[in-house]
C-alpha cells in the first residue's frame, strides 16, 4: 500500500484523487498507529494509513485510509467496520476514509453500512467496498493501474482448480505486466514478492523456476535489475553468515549490525570485480560514491 498509494487513492478513491495536487508529494506517518483495535481482533488483515496529502486549493489535509480484506461472511462485520471508525476518529480527529475489499467466494453477500436505530436514536455508517467474486478477469484487462493488476491476480488465485504448470503462467504473465508499467526497481521487486508468494505452489521447485524466469525477464528488461537481485541475495546470505559469527563475539543484536557492514563492503567488492560501474553501484545500492571508491582504493581497482 505505501508503494503504491498514489495509484490506490486514484483506484479505490476516483473522486478524491483529482482534489489531490500530486505535485507536492504525500507524507505518511513514520510511527506505527496505536493500538485500538480489540485483542480478538488482531488476526483480521487491514492497512491503515495516516497520511498528509495536498489539495488543489492549497489546503494541507491529514486523512487516516483504513483498508480492510475480509475473506469470509461475518455477520457482524459491518459493526466492525463502524466501530474502527469511530475509534479512529476519536483518536486521530481527522477524515477517515475506509474501503473494504471482499474476498469471499459468496457473491451474494455484500456487507456496505451499519445500522443502529433504538428508541429514536438512529446511526448510519456506511463504507465502500468492492466485491472479487463479482468480477471476471475481464474486468481488469486493459488497466494500468497497478492494483487492477493485483487484484486480478487475487482473483484467479481465489478461483482455484489450477495445477502449478497453470498458477506459473498466470504468475508470470502478472510480472510481465507489472514490468511493462515501468516503476522503479525496489516497487516491482516488492510487486514480484506478493505475486510469487499469493497462492503457494505445491511443488516447491516451481518457486525456483519461478525466480529463474523472473530473472531472464529482468535482464531482457533492464540489465541492472539482474545486478540489483544478485547484490540484493549476497547481502542477505553475507549478512547473516557474518553476523552470526560476530553476534557470538560481540552480543546478537550489535553482531548481526556489524555482520551487515560487512556483508555491503563484501558486495561492493564483489561488483567492482565484476567490472561495474561504481556509480552503478552507488545507486543500485544507495551507498554514498565516497564509500565505493573507498573500497576500490583498498582493493587496488583501477577505476576508468
Amino acid at each position: 500500500m505505501e508503494d503504491f498509494f498514489k495509484e490506490a487513492i486514484h483506484y479505490f478513491f476516483p473522486k478524491l484523487n483529482p482534489k489531490i495536487d500530486w505535485k507536492r508529494g504525500f507524507e505518511i506517518l513514520d510511527k506505527e498507529l496505536a493500538q485500538i483495535y480489540p485483542e480478538s481482533d488482531e488476526t483480521h488483515r487491514r492497512v491503515d494509513m495516516l497520511v498528509k496529502v495536498w489539495l488543489k486549493n492549497g489546503q494541507e489535509q491529514w486523512i487516516l485510509f483504513h483498508f480492510e480484506v475480509q475473506g469470509y461472511p461475518d455477520k457482524h462485520f459491518g459493526y466492525r467496520m463502524f466501530v474502527y471508525f469511530y475509534r479512529l476518529r476519536d483518536r486521530f480527529k481527522v477524515p477517515i476514509a475506509s474501503f473494504v475489499i471482499l474476498t469471499d467466494a459468496d457473491k451474494n453477500w455484500k456487507p456496505k453500512f451499519y445500522r443502529y436505530n433504538h428508541h429514536g436514536t438512529k446511526c448510519t455508517h456506511e463504507f465502500p467496498y468492492l466485491k472479487l467474486a463479482g468480477k471476471t478477469e475481464a474486468d481488469f484487462e486493459g488497466q494500468t493501474n497497478p492494483w487492477a493488476i493485483i487484484l486480478k491476480h487475487v482473483l484467479f488465485c481465489l478461483q482455484g482448480n489450477w495445477t502449478d504448470e497453470v498458477l506459473m503462467k498466470a504468475k508470470l504473465e502478472a510480472s510481465d505486466e507489472f514490468f511493462a508499467l515501468g516503476f522503479s526497481n525496489e516497487k516491482i521487486q516488492r510487486a514480484l514478492t506478493f505475486i510469487k508468494f499469493f497462492a503457494q505452489f505445491a511443488n516447491p521447485e516451481f518457486f525456483d523456476n519461478f525466480d529463474r524466469q523472473i530473472h531472464i525477464i529482468q535482464q531482457e528488461k533492464n540489465p541492472k535489475m539482474g545486478l540489483l537481485e544478485l547484490a540484493r541475495e549476497e547481502l542477505l546470505e553475507r549478512t547473516f553468515e557474518k553476523g552470526m559469527e560476530k553476534g557470538k563475539e560481540e552480543g546478537k543484536e550489535e553482531g548481526i549490525a556489524i555482520g551487515a557492514d560487512l556483508a555491503l563492503g563484501l558486495v561492493i567488492e564483489k561488483m567492482l570485480n565484476k567490472g561495474t560501474n561504481p556509480k552503478v553501484i552507488a545507486e543500485l545500492l544507495d551507498v554514498s560514491m565516497e564509500m565505493v571508491l573507498s573500497i576500490a582504493e583498498k582493493i587496488k581497482i583501477q577505476l576508468n
